[in-house]
């Protein structure tokens, strides 16, 4: 019985499968992967409200593109959802157990010698992003240059669903309304993850505590 011939191999098979898998690479483009978080590599200590921290080698840090309502100060009284919005900055700090990336702008200090900056877990969340998008603060665009349109969005998708300071009973419909008398221990603090910080006793600041590398909660 004569041998069958050989079949020959299917190279052109093989290469169309190749062309495809390149195709479909490039349709996805490297924005599609993980991209690595801006910046230098800094530690969280202190949060000092809603929008400035205190790094290791003291530095303060203010949030760009956003303000935070102030907590009471001078014989001020606190701007209405101030302690819930430090109290939010202080649990998404923990939860990166205070190291973050740090990235300024083109101006990167204010003139109380603050550095500007936005600040990136390692997952590559923008943390201004996610105080914005909350609700726990107004987008102020001031420095912010490099990331402001993406910034603004954020707020307009706060403002849109209600979240935060932008729903109608937070704040009776005005972000910026002091409210005295403001809660001054941790029990009456409250937000959304239903978490409780512990406070610094005068609540002129938010105190993060990493006795063993991680937040203190009640």
């Amino acid at each position: 019985m004569p041998a069958r011939p050989a079949r020959p191999r299917p190279r052109c098979r093989r290469s169309l499968r190749a062309a495809f898998l390149l195709f479909a690479l490039s349709l996805t483009g490297t924005c599609s992967l993980p991209t690595r978080p801006a910046g230098i590599r800094v530690e969280v200590v202190r949060v000092i409200d809603g929008d400035t921290v205190v790094l290791t080698d003291d530095r303060r840090v203010r949030l760009l593109g956003l303000d935070a309502p102030e907590l009471a100060s001078g014989g001020s009284g606190a701007q209405c959802f101030a302690s819930e919005s430090a109290a939010f900055l202080t649990l998404t700090i923990a939860r990166c157990e205070g190291r973050v990336r740090l990235e300024t702008d083109r101006v990167a200090c204010d003139r109380y010698g603050r550095t500007l900056a936005y600040l990136w877990d390692e997952r590559g969340n923008m943390l201004n992003e996610v105080i914005l998008r909350e609700g726990y603060a107004v987008f102020m665009q001031g420095d912010a240059e490099r990331w402001a349109e993406r910034l603004a969005a954020a707020e307009a998708e706060a403002r849109a669903n209600r979240r935060g300071l932008w729903h109608p009973e937070a704040c009776g419909g005005s972000p910026r309304q002091v409210r005295p008398g403001l809660a001054t221990r941790s029990e009456q603090v409250s937000y959304r993850t239903g978490l409780r910080p512990r406070l610094s006793p005068s609540f002129s600041a938010v105190t993060v505590m990493w006795p063993l590398g991680g937040m203190v909660f009640k």
